[in-house]
């Protein structure tokens, strides 16, 4: 079904989101603007070490967050077979799934580092 994967991080201004749930209307534009789904470089996920997939979220080299496929109640194939009942997939399409459960705080300068079993995928600083 699938033959790389990287770590994501989903990106919700929640000033803006409690703004509009006060008011009533949709939240979408808190999930919605540019650069809100920030990527890390893919991997063949061959090339991972064999097992459990542990992805660990880091701040300014602290880790704040971490998360493993093993915690994961429907794992990756089954949750790529259950969506394609419903949805036609393609070569290019993203599924994010797994969630470690944290919020994390952004602030300007913060260095964001996200690795899948010790390889760095996804290396940026906020501006």
């Amino acid at each position: 079904y699938y033959a790389e994967v990287t770590v994501g991080l989903s990106i919700v201004a929640r000033d803006i989101e409690q703004r509009l749930s006060a008011a009533n209307l949709p939240t979408a534009l808190a999930t919605s603007f540019d650069n809100a789904a920030v990527l890390g470089n893919f991997t063949a996920i061959d090339q991972l070490t064999p097992g459990a997939l542990n992805a660990e979220v880091c701040i300014d080299g602290n880790p704040v967050a971490c998360f493993s496929s093993e915690q994961m109640s429907i794992d990756f194939n089954h949750i790529v077979e259950h969506i394609s009942r419903y949805y036609t997939i393609k070569i290019g399409d993203i599924i994010f799934c797994g969630n470690t459960g944290h919020e994390l705080p952004i602030s300007i300068g913060h260095h964001f580092t996200a690795s899948i079993n010790g390889n760095t995928l996804l290396d940026f600083k906020t501006k």
